[in-house]
């Protein structure tokens, strides 16, 4: 044991007791650091588990950010919105039609017999203004489901354009509306 004193540069009692007054200090500094290493370990995990919660959140702002920068967000919102109106126009042709028209995306017509899309402007003249007043009377209804101020259609071309059948069913829809409280004026003059 007395070499390992020596060695570690203790040859007297007196040193002896001041290396271990130096080693309890020590201890008590390494004990103090250990405790406030434990301390900010537990500070650490609690920002970690906050950082991986607000993660998430951050990516959906950066990718809201790119939209509103290169007008995505606004081109997504007309995109929704027309398929909103495309839909409602969809339902209304349909009943005027018996099935047979469809909207499909950009306007386009879905041909019920053949089952094929086509563009709006291959109608016929009546099926042109079914169609055309499917579009006005889906804007009349969501613009009513957003505010119950809109409250008249008003309309007075393309009923001549109609045989028989279509007319019938033009006027059946346009009823239906007023039924719902909708002022429907139609002008149609007779040569």
């Amino acid at each position: 044991m007395r070499q390992t004193l020596e060695a570690a540069g203790i040859d007297t009692i007196e040193n002896v007791a001041v290396a271990g007054e130096g080693a309890c200090s020590r201890r008590a500094v390494l004990a103090d650091r250990l405790t406030r290493a434990e301390a900010d370990l537990v500070t650490a995990r609690e920002c970690e588990s906050r950082v991986s919660t607000i993660e998430p959140l951050l990516r959906a702002l950066e990718q809201l950010s790119r939209y509103l920068q290169n007008n995505e967000f606004k081109h997504y919102l007309m995109r929704r919105r027309e398929r909103h109106l495309l839909g409602v126009a969809t339902d209304i042709l349909r009943r005027m039609t018996d099935d047979r028209y469809a909207f499909a995306e950009r306007f386009q017509i879905l041909d019920g017999l053949t089952q094929q899309t086509r563009d709006a402007r291959t109608l016929s003249g009546g099926e042109k203004f079914l169609a055309s007043l499917a579009v006005a009377l889906a804007l009349v209804e969501i613009a009513s489901q957003a505010s119950e101020k809109l409250d008249a259609l008003f309309s007075d071309e393309g009923f001549g354009s109609l045989d028989g059948a279509a007319l019938d069913a033009a006027v059946a829809e346009l009823a239906a509306r007023a039924s719902f409280g909708k002022m429907i004026r139609h002008h149609h003059p007779r040569p």
